[in-house]
């Protein structure tokens, strides 16, 4: 039987991020750059932070977030992250519908 994974809000412990949640045993946060990058031949102005985890989030005090078994952080341009933002402005956005981890 498989246990349904819900997403969790750790926006609480990153007040810097855009958005921080965690769903399963991943973890993504979102922050703006205070100095652009350039990445594959763009500019990148965001920072998606994806870590793989030792233990499922399961709710916003569990700080599954902090046992880290990986980190990935990838730099994006803001065409790749507007879509999101716009969302962000009129409702609840999931960050895991926006940016695929697996």
């Amino acid at each position: 039987m498989s246990q349904e994974q819900y997403v969790v809000d750790y926006s609480g412990e990153f007040p810097h991020a855009i958005l921080a949640q965690g769903k399963g045993n991943d973890f993504i946060a979102l922050f703006r750059l205070n100095e652009a990058l350039f990445q594959n031949g763009k500019k990148a102005h965001y920072e998606l932070l994806h870590r793989w985890l030792r233990e499922p989030c399961v709710d916003e005090d569990d700080q599954s977030w902090s046992l880290v078994m990986g980190t990935e952080r990838t730099y994006l341009p803001s065409t790749d992250v507007e879509p999101l933002l716009q969302r962000l402005k009129s409702e609840e956005v999931e960050i895991f519908d926006h940016f695929n981890v697996s």
